[in-house]
């Protein structure tokens, strides 16, 4: 709370006014919001986007809707919305009330659990945190979670000490390479460049291109041996 009110222009009985027309709008833009979530959901898991040619849900949603949803926002309310809908069939909650219970961080944060650690995992600590929510009476946010997360989750386990590399040979003046060795280095380095690149497309679902980056990784093998040799014989 303020020390200071440097100035006012509202009275307390308006003010008052004003917070519970805000909390009734909260309340329907909450309420609308997980339900859009809960829309965009299952129409990414019938495959709405394939029926009008979208290899992409997010172009699908975002062409559909007239750009008032951008693709990445489609993305991310169709995850919530598959948190929703795993809560509304576990019976934790249902979607008319869930913006009583539910926060939006807090459903972020669940989202983020469910993906990382799992569907049970995510449900009991919903369970907790909705009775801390209770107690607070407030909703399921964030920082509920994350107060959760620590103690909950099990301690990962202590990597494995990796042995002490050898010391490698010191040269007083680089090798300058030949032009085979050259051209091979140049290579590996495409392929490298080219496979981090596929993973990346891979992960984004862009198919069509990691095919034509495939054929790419696919011709520079194909001429490794015959460089490799080249390059064995310039030592």
């Amino acid at each position: 709370m303020p020390s200071e009110v440097l100035e006012t222009s509202l009275t307390r009985s308006e003010a008052l006014t004003i917070e519970r027309a805000a909390k009734k709008h909260l309340d329907a833009f909450s309420r609308g919001g997980f339900a859009l979530a809960v829309d965009l959901r299952r129409l990414q898991d019938g495959g709405a986007h394939l029926l009008y040619g979208y290899p992409h849900f997010g172009e699908y949603i975002e062409a559909k809707f007239a750009g008032r949803i951008s693709s990445g926002n489609a993305k991310q309310l169709s995850i919530t919305g598959r948190v929703l809908l795993t809560l509304i069939d576990a019976r934790k909650l249902t979607l008319a009330h869930a913006h009583t219970t539910l926060g939006t961080t807090g459903a972020r944060a669940l989202a983020g659990l469910q993906g990382k650690h799992g569907t049970p995992t995510m449900l009991a600590i919903y369970e907790k945190a909705a009775e801390i929510a209770k107690e607070r009476k407030t909703v399921i946010t964030d920082v509920i979670i994350a107060a959760l997360l620590a103690p909950a989750l099990p301690e990962p386990e202590p990597e494995p000490e990796q042995p002490a590399e050898r010391e490698e040979m010191e040269y007083e003046e680089s090798p300058v390479l030949s032009e085979a060795q050259a051209e091979l280095v140049s290579l590996l380095g495409d392929i490298y460049e080219s496979c981090a690149k596929a993973a990346d497309l891979v992960e984004s679902g862009r198919m069509t291109d990691v095919a034509r980056l495939v054929e790419e990784i696919t011709g520079g093998v194909g001429d490794l041996p015959g460089m490799l040799v080249a390059a064995n014989g310039a030592q």
